[in-house]
């Protein structure tokens, strides 16, 4: 009885073992990230430094200009965190365009209001467009999109010539070719 008990569990170690080198196998390209993430300060304001995080594949010389996105977080205007849409971000990178998530004032850390947020809203996307080259962007296939006050955001970039900051060159246009907006904060009458 003990030589049976010892040749079953010696069949499942084997057993389990045989798995784990199975399910641990991975081919070293593929555990490698394809997406790369940088970060750029977009705008100052005072000592405030607003950032962009730029989610792509590297693209090889030659190729064509991408596609490329910019996403805007949900929070009331108050509140909200730029990583809300990384992973949107990261899966548009995955299948070849551009992706960026941009932080802008709200009102618990800036003291500001909604018409500051469009503003860096518009700023974002400027940016976006006058750097376009060195991003490998295509300057005419910005979208711009958000979630709730984000969303309200993306929408008041496309739509509203106002809320501009004078500092900055408005011959570089800030409105996003396209909109992609999730529960926007909007009145539409």
């Amino acid at each position: 009885m003990a030589m049976v008990e010892r040749r079953v569990t010696a069949i499942a170690l084997a057993i389990v073992l045989a798995m784990a080198g199975v399910c641990g196998a991975r081919d070293d390209t593929s555990s490698a990230d394809p997406v790369r993430k940088r970060d750029f300060i977009y705008k100052k304001v005072g000592k405030v430094e607003l950032h962009l995080q730029v989610y792509d594949r590297p693209n090889a010389a030659g190729e064509e200009p991408r596609a490329a996105m910019v996403f805007f977080f949900g929070g009331g205007w108050r509140a909200g965190s730029v990583r809300q849409f990384e992973p949107h971000a990261r899966h548009l990178a995955e299948e070849g365009m551009v992706a960026v998530t941009a932080d802008y004032r709200v009102a618990s850390r800036h003291g500001t209001t909604a018409d500051k947020c469009v503003e860096d809203g518009k700023s974002a996307v400027r940016w976006l467009r006058a750097h376009a080259k060195e991003l490998q962007v295509d300057p005419d296939r910005i979208g711009a999109g958000g979630g709730s006050a984000g969303g309200h955001v993306a929408a008041a970039v496309a739509l509203l010539p106002d809320f501009e900051d004078a500092r900055e060159d408005t011959s570089v246009s800030c409105r996003p070719n396209a909109l992609v907006l999730f529960n926007p904060a909007l009145v539409l009458a």
